[in-house]
């Protein structure tokens, strides 16, 4: 009688270890496909970015050189720093400090 008890609590275990490892198994998989998806994210978000910044650069160095250059410079560059405190998360202050034209 012990014996038979002490087999099915065995069993039991063994049951519920299995499922433990199954479980975690299946979370340590999640991790790894959702830590792939926020890198995958953050390179194109870096991507995206120094494009962005390129296209800011040249565009200020055509507005230096053009006819009231340093007018237009000066509001494109008030623009674009309203621009970068927004995306930074800081949209809050950006909305009350304005961009001044």
């Amino acid at each position: 009688m012990r014996r038979e008890e002490l087999r099915k609590e065995a069993e039991r275990v063994a049951e519920e270890r299995a499922a433990v490892l199954r479980l975690l198994k299946d979370e340590r998989n999640s991790l790894r496909l959702e830590k792939k998806a926020i890198r995958d994210q953050h390179m194109q978000d870096v991507e995206s970015l120094n494009r962005e910044r390129e296209e800011f650069t040249n565009k200020m160095e055509l507005s230096k050189s053009a006819p009231n250059g340093s007018t237009r410079f000066k509001r494109n560059m008030q623009a674009s720093c309203w621009v970068w405190r927004c995306r930074r998360g800081n949209w809050r202050a950006a909305l009350r400090k304005g961009v001044k034209r």
